[in-house]
């Protein structure tokens, strides 16, 4: 049996002279067909404190599943903007990293109907799951 899903990702680091780097990352997609819950979408997971690339930090492994879902990462890199500027901490080398992360996903009554499973599903309360992190990390 076939099933009709689109997936689309486009990253694009901008450079910001000075300012550092801003790396964008857009990732959206679509079932069309009703599809086994394998085939569902996953919100991208972390379970730690750790920052992975494209995922939502301390969010469990298929907390949520989706059929359409846009999500979008924005890292910014200051490249030492901010801490080469403060006396005491240049000689540290910590370097100071900004990020945003949203998910507006759904998932449908008919697909809840359609499967045939004791699991409680469940698509982001309200469609949005938002990520906002500040940190600091050492050069290397």
């Amino acid at each position: 049996m076939g099933y009709k899903q689109l997936q689309f990702l486009q990253n694009y680091p901008i450079g910001l002279s000075k300012f550092g780097i801003l790396d964008a990352t857009i990732e959206a997609g679509k079932s069309f067909d009703l599809v086994p819950l394998p085939l569902f979408f996953p919100v991208p997971s972390n379970q730690t404190f750790s920052l992975e690339k494209n995922t939502f930090a301390l969010l469990n492994y298929y907390d949520y599943i989706t059929y359409q879902y846009l999500n979008a990462h924005f890292e910014h890199h200051f490249n030492g903007f901010v801490m080469n500027r403060l006396a005491l901490l240049k000689n540290l080398n910590l370097r100071f990293l900004a990020t945003f992360r949203i998910a507006y996903e759904t998932l449908s009554p008919a697909y809840k109907d359609h499967l045939i499973t004791d699991l409680k599903l469940k698509g982001p309360e309200k469609g949005r799951i938002l990520n906002t992190v500040l940190c600091w990390k050492t050069k290397g």
